[in-house]
């Protein structure tokens, strides 16, 4: 078997999403999601992301936890969802449809920092085109 290339793109932002078994107000859940997805806009320009707006690509999210208290499979992806959405927001991928991405199964494990984090990486799954509207992520 072959080992994977690196990712285009990897993002580590802390804490995790609302999941499912999460009793919000659904504004409380809006605002939650819109935290994370800011902060993975203000990570990966921070970082100078191209910004390759990927047609098809390969995502993975791992789940960092303090403790061994795992969520499950359903609620691991929905705590996701505003991380996701940053990305289609800072313009790495065109969509987050199933269309579009390609999930790899979900990782959770024991933080070694004692922290929660959120860490997306992404592959492309076909070749990418540059979006030349959207530059680097210096222009944003």
């Amino acid at each position: 078997m072959t080992e994977q290339p690196a990712p285009l793109v990897s993002v580590t932002v802390a804490g995790h999403g609302p999941s499912l078994n999460d009793r919000l107000h659904p504004m409380a859940r809006y605002r939650r999601n819109q935290a994370m997805k800011e902060a993975v806009q203000w990570e990966l320009r921070a970082q100078r992301a191209p910004c390759w707006r990927l047609r098809r690509a390969r995502l993975r999210a791992t789940l960092l936890y303090s403790t061994r208290r795992y969520k499950d499979a359903d609620n691991a992806l929905t705590s996701c969802k505003g991380a996701i959405d940053g990305l289609v927001a800072a313009g790495i991928l065109e969509d987050d449809s199933p269309a579009v991405v390609e999930w790899l199964p979900i990782v959770q494990a024991k933080s070694e920092s004692g922290g929660r984090f959120t860490m997306l990486e992404v592959w492309s799954a076909e070749e990418a085109v540059p979006d030349r509207d959207m530059g680097t992520a210096e222009a944003w």
